[in-house]
């Protein structure tokens, strides 16, 4: 099916109804037009070949009667590379979304591919001025963990928002922000990916924004038939209102269209208590966290009457005997074997006590991370990735035998010690 689009100029100053989102997705997704996306190729910029790649587009069926999905396709006759962009219109805010998957039609490797973002676009306010892009800081368990950052962007100024540590949403930066607009008006925009991303937002004169997003350190080669996605992209316009009303609608479309409902409903998110593990020494993670602790724990809290629904064990109950490493918890990840120093019997006493209270038990894993000299590190060495001046190694979860045997193992794990979820 071939979408015909009529040329509708619409920019950022005439979005405010979700038609408007729609003919703005038909401008810049159309045949013969530079989409909103770009990356490299070969060492050359895709602004300047991807006009002339093979074209298609098509709307997708699809159930949700508020949601419109449609498919465009570029693709690379010369080598076989084809990129396929999903985009989502929605029918009740004014909303869109997308998401890249590359993949190799060939028998031989691509060229190189490097520096995809998902979103490289412009936008046009209705007034001169300003720009103020509002975002927080990510989570690095301090007092100042999600803390509100305004930055008002003079002309050729860059907001830069990266995210390095390897979270989406770790430290340094948090997947959503609020890019104001002179006149009133503005653009949301959230970043799904559970990796590194960064987003750029430059004011580019009084009146243009440039939006620029995407992973971060991309430089690939994919094999044949090899394929790979980028972050996704939403973006949500707001206008003619106090940013803090886009703000409250924004959750609103969150609560929409993302959020998980059991039969058609939110939940609440359950009320959780975690064993205090940072107490000052001697009595830190690795010292004083034993089963008869936790146990006393769950007791001493029932008796106060302030049970939680979730008792949360973090980090730091796996063995601690990774070669050539401390015993801090943080040094011993990749050891997804229970400490029997601290708990002989297993955590299934931990979470019969918290059963008993009528409470549920839940633990801390995090298998993508691996230390070098780990149980996991020692076993199967050619699981792991290396990243360029980090000690600790990632886990191949594109590893079909990786991704099994950790399966395989936490599901094994949560039955045998009653963990209701990790």
């Amino acid at each position: 099916m071939i979408l015909l689009f009529a040329c509708v100029i619409i920019s950022a100053q005439n979005i405010s109804s979700p038609k408007e989102v729609k003919q703005w997705m038909e401008q810049h997704f159309a045949k013969g037009k530079i989409p909103p996306f770009s990356f490299i190729y070969g060492g050359k910029k895709s602004d300047t070949f991807i006009k002339s790649w093979q074209y298609s587009s098509e709307k997708l069926p699809g159930n949700d009667p508020q949601k419109d999905q449609y498919l465009f396709t570029y693709t690379d006759k010369n080598t076989g590379l084809i990129v396929k962009c999903t985009v989502i219109c929605f029918n009740d805010f004014p909303a869109i979304e997308w998401v890249l998957h590359f993949s190799n039609s060939s028998a031989k490797n691509t060229p190189l591919i490097e520096s995809a973002a998902v979103i490289d676009q412009s936008f046009t306010a209705s007034d001169n001025g300003a720009f103020v892009v509002h975002r927080s800081m990510g989570s690095n368990v301090q007092k100042n963990d999600f803390q509100p950052i305004e930055e008002v962007l003079q002309t050729g100024k860059v907001a830069e928002i990266v995210q390095t540590r390897g979270r989406s949403s770790d430290y340094s930066a948090f997947p959503f922000f609020n890019i104001e607009m002179p006149g009133s008006r503005g653009i949301i925009a959230a970043v799904g990916w559970s990796g590194s991303w960064f987003a750029d937002v430059t004011s580019v004169d009084e009146k243009t924004v440039l939006l620029t997003s995407g992973m971060g350190k991309m430089r690939i080669t994919l094999y044949p038939k090899e394929d790979m996605r980028t972050p996704r992209i939403c973006l949500f316009f707001w206008n003619n209102q106090d940013r803090m009303v886009g703000h409250n609608q924004f959750r609103q479309f969150i609560l929409a269209h993302y959020s998980r409902k059991i039969n058609g409903v939110v939940p609440e998110a359950p009320l959780c208590s975690s064993f205090d593990g940072d107490d000052p020494e001697p009595c830190g993670v690795t010292e004083c966290m034993t089963e008869e602790f936790l146990v006393a724990m769950i007791k001493r809290q029932q008796q106060f009457d302030i049970l939680p629904e979730v008792f949360w064990l973090d980090a730091g109950w796996y063995s601690l005997d990774t070669e050539g490493e401390d015993g801090t918890w943080l040094h011993n990840v990749g050891n997804w074997s229970i400490d029997k120093n601290r708990y002989p019997n297993g955590l299934k006493p931990v979470a019969d006590a918290a059963h008993a209270v009528g409470a549920k038990f839940m633990v801390w894993f995090e298998p993508e991370r691996v230390r070098p000299g780990s149980e996991m590190g020692r076993a199967h060495p050619e699981w792991l990735l290396q990243i360029p001046e980090r000690e600790s190694r990632v886990f191949n979860l594109g590893n079909p035998d990786a991704r099994k045997w950790v399966t395989d193992h936490v599901t094994e794990f949560m039955k045998k010690e009653r963990i209701v979820c990790s």
